[in-house]
């Protein structure tokens, strides 16, 4: 099932029901009501029903939308790209008052924001080091002392890096094993051995890593600085687990000394991978300014309370940063730490994508490029340009779909409106820009069309009605977002 929240696949079980009313008797000279294609709407059969949408349709039962005491043309789109488009745009005709074009983010309205009084400051110059020590501070792994930017500094001392790695084989509630790495420990190539075989993890490389898989993942330009095979396969397990990474020269450096920098990302990259059990990840359900819960799976929510000075994160897709103050709605991924029963250290999972309600959608975006012949033979069932030289965006729509372009060649102009320019150029969706690449004559050598969404981005966002809803949006709330004016009736 694509989309495993209820209220989304209600509003969803109620458009389709709305629009299969409005649309009765389609194709009557065929002997069918409604086909099974894009045209109307797509139906891929009862394989993919599932329980929920059966619930979802049993819920709603007989309820319709309508607009002045009829059922609705109720049309609905994949993905929207953030942003639903005036059905005048995209369909011939004057366009039904209820397809408005409308943002598809409202999750902002349902969202809440924690604050911090703890700084924002970096340490070092290393991208996401600040968060890594605040992860161990909160773990109990480091001292306090350790945030700041002395203490990432230099070297760290045989004493530290035992009295690290058994506090962090505490914190992961592991038993541990005997290191078997060789004084001194603060030799990079001795520590990795003694971080592996301190977490046992050495028993992981010789069952888990593959015949030649040592040999592969060792594959730098300095193997000799790993003196012995335990060394080895140690360097090779950190590896494979993203615990470390070689040099930008290809080199892992094996006999230099240990920074306190490599090896306390080496210990907050372990501790995510083996998931300590102070550690929690979670969805959120809801957050206030002092708490926030979470979804639990058998649907209820854990509330966690916030101290004042927890450390805040915002993860861009990967990329980590310290932040005063953080945004969560419903849906959002969270990982934290607690300590003396408040969340000490949490961490933010957003997307570059932006904050659209369908941006978890593999089509919110996407690019195509196309030659110019490509493009002539595209467009020829519409018509015929010659050699083309350029496209032209002539009209664009409330949510910046192109509504008219023109195609201009060798032998004329034609001028594409409405679903007719995707479906001429062979794209998802009307939602787009065009870039292009030129040959060494100064000419277009390819058009590059880079755009969001996919469908005719009209009516319900699918993709955005499930954002909503795992906002915690009812599907009253969606359908009358889509639908602008409309009202949800019970017709039987």
């Amino acid at each position: 099932m694509a989309f495993p929240q209820l209220e989304a696949l209600k509003a969803q079980a109620i458009a389709a029901r709305t629009y299969a009313i409005r649309n009765r008797g389609q194709f009557q000279a065929r002997g069918y009501d409604l086909c099974a294609t894009p045209a109307c709407q797509v139906y891929r059969g009862k394989s993919s029903e599932s329980p929920l949408s059966d619930r979802a349709v049993d819920e709603t039962r007989g309820l319709l939308v309508q607009w002045h005491d009829a059922p609705i043309d109720a049309l609905y789109t994949s993905t929207c790209g953030g942003h639903t488009e005036d059905g005048a745009n995209m369909f011939e005709g004057d366009g039904e008052p209820y397809l408005k074009g409308v943002i598809c983010s409202p999750e902002r309205q349902a969202s809440g924001v924690l604050q911090t009084r703890a700084p924002t400051k970096a340490i070092g110059d290393e991208e996401g080091l600040g968060r890594d020590v605040a992860l161990l501070v909160a773990l109990g792994v480091v001292d306090e002392r350790t945030y700041a930017a002395a203490g990432v500094k230099g070297s760290p001392g045989e004493g530290e890096l035992r009295d690290w790695t058994a506090k962090l084989v505490e914190a992961l509630r592991r038993k541990g094993c005997e290191s078997t790495a060789a004084a001194p420990l603060t030799r990079r190539a001795s520590f990795f051995e003694h971080l592996v075989t301190s977490l046992c993890w050495d028993e992981r490389g010789r069952r888990l890593l593959g015949p030649e898989d040592e040999d592969f993942l060792l594959h730098v330009e300095d193997p000799t600085t790993l003196k012995t095979a335990s060394e080895r396969l140690s360097a090779a397990v950190l590896l494979q687990e993203g615990v470390i990474s070689p040099f930008s020269d290809n080199t892992l450096r094996g006999d230099e000394p240990v920074t306190r920098i490599a090896a306390l990302r080496a210990l907050a990259r372990v501790a995510e991978k083996a998931g300590a059990p102070g550690l929690l990840r979670g969805e959120v359900d809801a957050a206030g300014s002092e708490e926030l819960r979470l979804r639990q799976q058998d649907g209820s929510s854990e509330s966690h309370r916030v101290d004042p000075a927890a450390r805040l994160f915002r993860s861009l897709d990967g990329s980590r940063a310290a932040v005063s103050e953080v945004s969560l709605v419903g849906g959002d991924k969270v990982s934290l730490v607690e300590k003396d029963g408040r969340v000490v250290f949490l961490e933010a999972e957003h997307s570059r994508l932006g904050a659209a309600a369908d941006r978890s959608s593999r089509y919110y975006r996407w690019e195509v490029r196309l030659t110019p012949t490509e493009l002539e033979k595209a467009i020829a069932r519409y018509g015929s340009v010659g050699r083309v030289s350029d496209v032209e965006v002539r009209r664009t729509g409330v949510s910046g779909r192109v509504v008219e372009l023109a195609v201009r060649g060798s032998a004329g102009e034609l001028l594409l409106k409405g679903l007719k320019i995707r479906w001429a150029l062979g794209l998802r969706e009307n939602l787009f820009v065009v870039d292009r690449e030129r040959d060494g004559k100064g000419g277009v050598a390819r058009f590059v069309f880079t755009g969001k969404g996919w469908g005719h981005g009209v009516g319900l966002c699918q993709v955005g009605a499930y954002g909503m809803a795992q906002a915690g949006a009812t599907y009253e709330k969606v359908v009358r977002h889509y639908y602008s004016g409309v009202e949800i009736v019970k017709a039987y």
